[in-house]
């Protein structure tokens, strides 16, 4: 099945203690000297499956931006909108994501959907 990993480490500023917790595991933040959840950093990754797709298509490569897209915004999730640093940061974050997982598929179209989308806004 084909699938397409997307990642983002972002400092856990952006996150809530709790999850940064549970994400570095059991035990993790109460080594002495160990990383603060303020301090962290978090891996969140996405699987985006595309099998189902025709990517000698403009619209498979459409469909396949779009689904990236979305998973981008999932593993770069801004946590309260009022915070301009924090929404400037998710905005990089889902950018690297996307450039990232385009890059890691090695497909021009999927590429030039992206360049476009770029220039666009």
């Amino acid at each position: 099945m084909n699938r397409i990993h997307l990642r983002n480490l972002a400092g856990s500023r952006l996150l809530p203690a709790a999850f940064a917790i549970v994400t570095l595991g059991t035990g993790a933040l109460a080594q002495a000297g160990g990383p603060t959840a303020a301090t962290a950093t978090i891996t969140r990754t996405a699987t985006v499956g595309y099998s189902d797709l025709n990517l000698s298509t403009e619209q498979g490569n459409h469909a396949l931006f779009q689904r990236l897209t979305l998973a981008a915004s999932n593993v770069c999730p801004v946590e309260d909108i009022r915070d301009l640093v924090a929404m400037q940061d998710a905005r990089a974050c889902r950018s690297n994501a996307l450039k990232q997982a385009v890059s890691d598929l090695h497909n021009e179209r999927l590429a030039a959907i992206l360049r476009h989308s770029r220039a666009a806004g």
